[in-house]
């Protein structure tokens, strides 16, 4: 095949379109808003994402730390995520903090 023939061939040869496969990282459906967290959740989630321990967060809240653990696992749960640092990410991205 010309140079010629070639550009002619590629230009009827349809491009494909975007990817339909969503990165594994990303969350399926539409992110939690802050109206679902509580809003003794969403001040732990704000001393979680700051890197303080459960007991930190317990002491700066007047809670104890298994209320805190509890809130933990609770925005966990709500979030689909099972890591600290997911978490901390994860509000940074939606704007939760």
């Amino acid at each position: 095949m010309s140079l010629e023939q070639v550009l002619v061939a590629r230009e009827t040869v349809p491009l494909p379109g975007p990817a339909l496969i969503t990165p594994s990282s990303t969350v399926v459906g539409p992110p939690p808003s802050r109206a679902e967290l509580t809003p003794r959740e969403m001040d732990v989630l704000h001393l979680l994402t700051q890197g303080l321990t459960n007991a930190k967060i317990a002491e700066h809240l007047i809670i104890s730390e298994l209320t805190v653990k509890s809130h933990v696992r609770s925005i966990y749960s709500k979030l689909g995520i099972t890591s600290r640092s997911t978490v901390t990410r994860y509000a940074i991205e939606h704007r939760l903090v």
